[in-house]
């Protein structure tokens, strides 16, 4: 286990594919303050803290979301062991990270 762990939250509000105005600087933000482990809600896979993380995101709901978003989405510098069950897949997300 890590000696400190840095996680946070942000509620991006639904960005769009083509935010072109607004992505940026979410993304820019996301990158300055470095968490190990972000859970991003009302969200869309265009937002994200870079390649060096990995992901798991809520399933989208049909004739409400457009593509690429989802209610929420974790990500994690550290590796994700695996998902687990929630009770409703459409607006959670739970996942198992791995710490060697």
């Amino acid at each position: 286990m890590p000696q400190s762990l840095r996680i946070a939250t942000w509620n991006v509000k639904r960005p769009r594919t083509k935010g072109w105005l607004n992505n940026p600087v979410i993304v820019n933000k996301i990158q300055d303050i470095d968490a190990d482990i972000w859970v991003l809600t009302e969200t869309n896979s265009i937002i994200n803290p870079g390649d060096v993380y990995s992901s798991v995101a809520s399933t989208a709901i049909d004739n409400y979301h457009t593509s690429g978003e989802s209610c929420v989405t974790i990500w994690s510098r550290y590796p994700i062991k695996q998902q687990l069950l929630t009770f409703d897949p459409t607006l959670t997300v739970c996942v198992e990270i791995k710490f060697d």
